[in-house]
């Protein structure tokens, strides 16, 4: 059988919470924090490059997202050289594409570049992404992102043009972030490949690019394979 359990009374009482010599004040907060809190503003406003001029934001061609576009192809393929990977074409060529979207600054200026404006321009926690791609699905994504205008870089001593390519290999060896190789801004078509997700942030390989460089000079080389 079941119990069943009913309310037959209760009772109210109100307790008044009243503030003491012992309480723990807005100021004692703050000086707590003080130290962490000038240990990170330090950290923010350290220096990871020189921008040689301003980066500029817009499509096609713009060079802040050329700039975040090498510095993607350029990790890619470090890190896949000390990778042993099985059941992955590793040796197909490399093509690195960066959604416009997921760039929130619309200008690097000239001067130093901190870690700061780096969190600014890339905020979210987009992690750099290798996908399998064969050719004819390759194929409809590049046409879609000539239109678009999107950031890309990719191995220029291989890949020539889309006829060169579709005649030359069956498979394309895609670096994109984890937001696109999931589907997002409607690449779809991208989510049932085979993909390995590297866990490097994509402001952590803007980072590591940028301290390799220590200057960089701003292209707006328009970026287009046909």
């Amino acid at each position: 059988c079941t119990q069943r359990l009913s309310l037959v009374g209760s009772e109210q009482e109100n307790i008044q919470i009243q503030s003491s010599a012992d309480s723990i004040s807005p100021s004692s907060t703050a000086a707590f924090i003080k130290p962490y809190r000038q240990k990170l503003l330090d950290s923010l406003s350290s220096t990871m490059a020189i921008a040689d001029d301003n980066f500029i934001k817009k499509r096609p061609g713009g060079s802040l997202g050329n700039l975040i576009s090498d510095a993607m192809h350029w990790q890619a393929k470090d890190l896949l050289s000390r990778m042993r990977l099985a059941d992955f074409n590793v040796s197909a060529p490399m093509f690195s594409i960066m959604n416009y979207g997921g760039i929130r600054q619309t200008e690097i200026s000239k001067g130093p570049i901190t870690l700061n404006k780096i969190y600014e321009t890339l905020p979210f926690e987009n992690t750099l992404v290798y996908i399998e791609c064969p050719i004819n699905i390759f194929k409809k994504m590049i046409l879609g992102i000539n239109e678009e205008g999107w950031p890309v870089q990719w191995d220029r001593e291989r890949m020539t043009s889309l006829e060169q390519i579709e005649r030359e290999y069956k498979t394309i060896l895609l670096v994109t972030n984890n937001y696109i190789s999931n589907g997002g801004d409607q690449c779809d078509f991208l989510i049932p490949l085979k993909k390995i997700d590297s866990g490097l942030l994509l402001r952590d390989v803007l980072v590591a690019y940028l301290k390799k460089e220590g200057h960089v000079q701003p292209s707006n080389e328009i970026r287009i394979l046909k």
